[in-house]
């Protein structure tokens, strides 16, 4: 009796998800589990699983992923949702994509010297987590370099980020069409790149409709949902003086204090509305559904044909590079809706 695929990964001890990208030859796996994997479903008697390659690419591309602390990439692998658009991308540009994932702890230089003796014509980098100092570590690489989802404003360097100072625009202008004026701010208390774009962009958005972002309504909370909830559920006990409406970092923000908001007998959007932030899976499956800001998936795309592009066409001065914004857009749904006839205060 032939073996299912979840029956399979369990002889084996994988995931699923990682004999998935076992047998279509996707990247992301570590080369030593790929060669056992591939060997055992041939003890197995399942060769025949493996898809076959059309050809074999001789040029490669890099994909670093670089963690800096492991806070945001661990809880949230946005780069996982980003991995097999970028492998398409490459190999219809006629390259191999090799996945690296690097540690602040690590000898970067090392891995460098390493790629550069190797067939890789280009490095894209994942920067969620990166600060300037990480990305100089690069300036040693023998090939073209993209950072994706962090610009480095102040490195001359090319780069693909989303547009977050237009999506935190569109979220307040939203909440403002629907009547709030008090609209506070879930912000998450670990910082990058693209959290501070999104605060500095929701400062200046409410004060293009002449309202400012009262001090008592940024609320600190934890990256994780779990940890939002906790977070906030505390903030609750002790009384805040809450907002109409609130804006937030990223979905799983916005998503755990909806669920404290909701212990504590607060309904949204009934009472308080609230929007999200990357428009993730889970914007559909949490009730009520979170209205969210949509960053669309050719920010990978993006990269490689920036990247494809230098490699094709090399630069001829230090100046010639180039910060490319990707658009965004608002996803409206349940949880936000025109703002309460009275101002939500909280019970002990």
């Amino acid at each position: 009796m032939a073996l299912t695929n979840k029956e399979i990964a369990k002889k084996l001890n994988i995931s699923e998800t990682s004999l998935s990208f076992i047998i279509n030859n996707k990247p992301g796996i570590a080369e030593k589990t790929r060669a056992r994997v591939i060997q055992e479903l041939a003890e197995l008697g399942y060769s025949h699983l493996l898809k076959k390659e059309v050809a074999t690419l001789s040029k490669s591309l890099g994909f670093i992923v670089y963690k800096r602390n492991g806070k945001i990439l661990s809880e949230s692998p946005f780069f996982m949702l980003l991995m097999e658009e970028i492998d398409e991308k490459a190999r219809a540009a006629g390259f191999n994509l090799m996945v690296r994932i690097f540690d602040a702890a690590d000898s970067v230089a090392d891995e460098i010297r390493a790629m550069n003796g190797s067939d890789i014509s280009g490095l894209i980098v994942f920067a969620t987590e990166m600060q300037d100092d990480d990305m100089e570590q690069f300036k040693g690489a023998a090939m073209p370099v993209v950072a994706m989802d962090n610009d480095f404003t102040h490195l001359e360097m090319d780069s693909v980020v989303i547009n977050n100072k237009v999506g935190t625009f569109k979220a307040i202008e939203h909440l403002v069409g629907l009547g709030h004026t008090k609209i506070g701010y879930l912000q998450c208390t670990t910082r990058i790149n693209s959290f501070q774009e999104r605060e500095d962009g929701y400062r200046k958005a409410l004060g293009r409709f002449g309202l400012t972002l009262a001090p008592e309504h940024v609320f600190p909370v934890g990256f994780t949902e779990q940890a939002s909830y906790r977070d906030f559920r505390e903030i609750l006990a002790n009384n805040a003086d809450l907002p109409t409406a609130f804006v937030a970092d990223s979905d799983p923000l916005a998503a755990g204090a909806m669920r404290a908001l909701l212990e504590h007998g607060i309904a949204v959007p009934d009472d308080v509305s609230v929007i999200g932030f990357d428009d993730r899976p889970l914007c559909q499956v949490i009730v009520p559904h979170l209205s969210s800001i949509l960053v669309p998936s050719l920010l990978g795309s993006q990269a490689v044909d920036l990247l494809v592009e230098k490699i094709q066409t090399p630069v001829k001065n230090a100046v010639d590079y180039r910060k490319i914004e990707v658009g965004v857009s608002l996803v409206a749904r349940e949880s936000t809706r025109p703002v309460a006839k009275s101002a939500v205060t909280t019970t002990a």
